[in-house]
């Protein structure tokens, strides 16, 4: 969590946007500790890649068009 605030804090000192991207295998690997920074951090935006987390198992059912 360290880095995601040092991280958003020098773009904010710097004027650059950031997203933080979803993705297996980084600290958003999974929704829970995802939540857990998005509660944390309020400032903190995401680049929300949902395909991650079906891969993953997190989000399932029935995918029908």
């Amino acid at each position: 969590m360290a880095l995601l605030r040092a991280s958003l804090e020098m773009c904010r000192r710097e004027g650059v946007a950031i997203m933080t991207q979803t993705h297996r295998g980084l600290v958003t690997q999974d929704l829970l500790r995802t939540i857990g920074y998005a509660q944390a951090i309020p400032d903190l935006r995401f680049d929300l890649d949902l395909s991650h987390y079906i891969v993953a198992g997190e989000i399932g059912g029935s995918l029908s068009p």
